[in-house]
Protein backbone atom coordinates (compact mmCIF):
# COMPACT_ATOMS: atom_id res chain seq x y z
CA UNK A 1 0.00 0.00 0.00
CA UNK A 2 2.81 2.44 0.36
CA UNK A 3 3.82 2.39 -3.17
CA UNK A 4 0.59 3.04 -4.19
CA UNK A 5 0.67 5.44 -2.20
CA UNK A 6 -3.12 4.96 -0.20
CA UNK A 7 -3.49 6.17 2.43
CA UNK A 8 -0.67 6.17 5.63
CA UNK A 9 0.74 4.16 8.21
CA UNK A 10 0.02 5.47 12.11
CA UNK A 11 2.12 3.43 14.90
CA UNK A 12 -0.24 2.68 17.98
CA UNK A 13 0.88 0.80 21.07
CA UNK A 14 0.53 -3.14 20.44
CA UNK A 15 -1.00 -2.38 16.56
CA UNK A 16 -0.40 0.07 13.96
CA UNK A 17 -3.52 1.63 11.73
CA UNK A 18 -4.01 2.72 8.46
CA UNK A 19 -5.37 5.67 7.41
CA UNK A 20 -6.70 6.56 4.25
CA UNK A 21 -7.03 10.74 4.08
CA UNK A 22 -10.36 11.62 2.27
CA UNK A 23 -12.48 15.27 1.79
CA UNK A 24 -16.12 14.78 3.65
CA UNK A 25 -17.68 17.47 1.45
CA UNK A 26 -16.40 15.49 -1.00
CA UNK A 27 -17.90 12.30 -0.22
CA UNK A 28 -20.88 12.71 -1.29
CA UNK A 29 -19.70 13.05 -4.52
CA UNK A 30 -17.69 9.65 -4.79
CA UNK A 31 -18.27 7.45 -7.40
CA UNK A 32 -20.08 4.46 -6.75
CA UNK A 33 -16.76 2.10 -8.07
CA UNK A 34 -14.85 4.33 -5.25
CA UNK A 35 -17.07 3.75 -2.50
CA UNK A 36 -17.24 -0.11 -3.64
CA UNK A 37 -13.37 -0.40 -3.35
CA UNK A 38 -12.71 1.55 -0.25
CA UNK A 39 -15.70 -0.16 0.80
CA UNK A 40 -14.44 -3.55 -0.24
CA UNK A 41 -10.86 -2.94 0.56
CA UNK A 42 -11.90 -2.63 4.25
CA UNK A 43 -11.81 -6.50 4.25
CA UNK A 44 -8.27 -7.26 4.45
CA UNK A 45 -8.05 -5.52 7.90
CA UNK A 46 -9.17 -7.03 10.72
CA UNK A 47 -11.40 -3.85 11.83
CA UNK A 48 -12.07 -1.12 9.49
CA UNK A 49 -13.32 1.91 10.78
CA UNK A 50 -14.12 5.49 9.84
CA UNK A 51 -12.88 7.84 11.86
CA UNK A 52 -15.04 11.22 10.75
CA UNK A 53 -17.93 9.64 11.80
CA UNK A 54 -17.18 6.26 13.67
CA UNK A 55 -18.57 3.70 11.03
CA UNK A 56 -17.47 0.30 11.35
CA UNK A 57 -16.95 -0.90 7.55
CA UNK A 58 -18.06 -4.61 6.60
CA UNK A 59 -15.03 -6.33 7.83
CA UNK A 60 -13.68 -9.83 8.62
CA UNK A 61 -14.63 -9.26 12.29
CA UNK A 62 -17.88 -7.27 11.47
CA UNK A 63 -19.49 -10.22 9.15
CA UNK A 64 -23.44 -9.21 9.40
CA UNK A 65 -24.91 -6.29 8.03
CA UNK A 66 -27.36 -4.53 11.34
CA UNK A 67 -30.28 -2.44 10.41
CA UNK A 68 -28.56 0.71 11.92
CA UNK A 69 -25.44 0.04 10.80
CA UNK A 70 -25.68 -0.78 6.92
CA UNK A 71 -22.89 1.51 5.26
CA UNK A 72 -22.54 -0.93 1.97
CA UNK A 73 -23.57 1.24 -1.24
CA UNK A 74 -25.11 -1.67 -2.59
CA UNK A 75 -27.40 -2.40 0.09
CA UNK A 76 -31.44 -0.97 -0.40
CA UNK A 77 -34.29 -0.98 1.22
CA UNK A 78 -37.52 -2.36 -0.03
CA UNK A 79 -38.70 -0.89 -3.18
CA UNK A 80 -42.43 0.80 -2.65
CA UNK A 81 -43.72 0.08 -5.96
CA UNK A 82 -42.97 -3.35 -7.38
CA UNK A 83 -40.42 -3.59 -9.99
CA UNK A 84 -41.31 -5.48 -13.47
CA UNK A 85 -38.60 -7.73 -14.73
CA UNK A 86 -38.87 -9.11 -18.05
CA UNK A 87 -36.99 -11.93 -18.94
CA UNK A 88 -36.30 -11.36 -22.03
CA UNK A 89 -34.63 -7.56 -20.76
CA UNK A 90 -32.74 -9.63 -18.58
CA UNK A 91 -30.88 -11.84 -20.90
CA UNK A 92 -30.01 -8.45 -22.82
CA UNK A 93 -27.88 -7.64 -19.82
CA UNK A 94 -26.69 -10.91 -19.30
CA UNK A 95 -25.88 -11.15 -22.79
CA UNK A 96 -21.98 -10.40 -22.78
CA UNK A 97 -21.47 -12.79 -20.08
CA UNK A 98 -23.91 -15.97 -21.74
CA UNK A 99 -22.07 -15.32 -25.36
CA UNK A 100 -18.74 -16.36 -23.59
CA UNK A 101 -20.10 -19.91 -22.82
CA UNK A 102 -21.63 -22.96 -24.82
CA UNK A 103 -24.59 -23.72 -23.24
CA UNK A 104 -25.23 -21.04 -20.64
CA UNK A 105 -28.01 -21.36 -18.27
CA UNK A 106 -29.64 -18.60 -16.26
CA UNK A 107 -31.07 -18.60 -13.15
CA UNK A 108 -32.75 -16.25 -10.37
CA UNK A 109 -32.75 -15.99 -6.87
CA UNK A 110 -36.47 -17.47 -5.79
CA UNK A 111 -38.30 -13.89 -4.52
CA UNK A 112 -38.89 -15.70 -1.09
CA UNK A 113 -34.32 -16.42 -0.85
CA UNK A 114 -31.87 -18.41 -2.24
CA UNK A 115 -33.60 -21.32 -3.83
CA UNK A 116 -32.75 -20.36 -7.62
CA UNK A 117 -35.22 -21.28 -10.14
CA UNK A 118 -33.81 -21.31 -14.31
CA UNK A 119 -35.11 -18.52 -15.80
CA UNK A 120 -38.57 -18.86 -17.80
CA UNK A 121 -40.42 -16.39 -20.03
CA UNK A 122 -42.44 -13.66 -19.30
CA UNK A 123 -42.11 -11.54 -16.35
CA UNK A 124 -41.23 -11.26 -12.97
CA UNK A 125 -42.88 -8.49 -10.08
CA UNK A 126 -40.54 -7.95 -6.94
CA UNK A 127 -40.22 -4.99 -4.27
CA UNK A 128 -36.42 -6.31 -3.54
CA UNK A 129 -34.46 -3.80 -4.79
CA UNK A 130 -31.93 -6.17 -6.09
CA UNK A 131 -32.13 -9.65 -8.01
CA UNK A 132 -29.67 -12.42 -7.80
CA UNK A 133 -29.03 -14.12 -10.84
CA UNK A 134 -26.16 -17.38 -11.29
CA UNK A 135 -25.39 -18.05 -14.73
CA UNK A 136 -23.42 -21.37 -15.80
CA UNK A 137 -23.11 -24.33 -18.10
CA UNK A 138 -26.39 -26.58 -18.73
CA UNK A 139 -24.28 -29.63 -17.60
CA UNK A 140 -22.77 -28.54 -14.25
CA UNK A 141 -23.98 -27.53 -11.41
CA UNK A 142 -20.72 -25.33 -10.64
CA UNK A 143 -21.37 -21.06 -10.66
CA UNK A 144 -19.60 -20.03 -13.39
CA UNK A 145 -20.88 -16.13 -13.16
CA UNK A 146 -22.80 -14.72 -9.49
CA UNK A 147 -24.43 -11.21 -11.01
CA UNK A 148 -26.41 -8.90 -8.79
CA UNK A 149 -28.57 -6.64 -10.63
CA UNK A 150 -30.80 -3.54 -9.61
CA UNK A 151 -34.70 -4.92 -10.18
CA UNK A 152 -35.54 -1.30 -11.65
CA UNK A 153 -33.45 -0.36 -14.44
CA UNK A 154 -31.37 -4.02 -14.54
CA UNK A 155 -28.23 -2.48 -14.16
CA UNK A 156 -25.23 -4.66 -13.35
CA UNK A 157 -24.60 -3.90 -9.53
CA UNK A 158 -21.71 -6.57 -9.64
CA UNK A 159 -20.46 -10.04 -11.18
CA UNK A 160 -18.47 -12.43 -9.48
CA UNK A 161 -16.64 -15.37 -10.74
CA UNK A 162 -15.01 -17.19 -7.68
CA UNK A 163 -16.40 -18.82 -4.62
CA UNK A 164 -13.20 -17.69 -3.10
CA UNK A 165 -13.70 -13.94 -3.59
CA UNK A 166 -14.45 -11.63 -0.87
CA UNK A 167 -17.07 -10.20 -2.87
CA UNK A 168 -18.77 -13.70 -3.16
CA UNK A 169 -19.61 -13.55 0.49
CA UNK A 170 -20.61 -9.77 0.47
CA UNK A 171 -23.10 -10.55 -2.10
CA UNK A 172 -25.06 -12.84 -0.12
CA UNK A 173 -24.63 -10.50 2.98
CA UNK A 174 -26.37 -8.40 1.37
CA UNK A 175 -29.05 -10.19 -0.75
CA UNK A 176 -29.85 -11.41 3.14
CA UNK A 177 -29.94 -8.42 4.52
CA UNK A 178 -32.62 -6.99 1.95
CA UNK A 179 -34.37 -10.36 2.42
CA UNK A 180 -34.63 -9.99 5.57
CA UNK A 181 -36.28 -6.37 5.30
CA UNK A 182 -38.12 -7.71 2.30
CA UNK A 183 -39.89 -10.45 4.91
CA UNK A 184 -39.99 -8.16 7.93
CA UNK A 185 -42.21 -5.22 5.68
CA UNK A 186 -44.30 -8.29 4.13
CA UNK A 187 -45.51 -9.57 7.54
Amino acid sequence: MDRLEIGYRVSTKGHSQWRFKRNIEKDKNLSDGEKYFSESFCQLFERAVDVTNGHEHLSRKNTEFKPDNRYDTLYKKPLQAPAIIYSTDLCIKLKHLTDQLINPVIEIADEAGFPFNTLKTGLITTKKPHVLVKIREEKSDDVIYLAILNSQNLAISGIVQSKHSPEWNNFFMIINAENEDYQNEMV
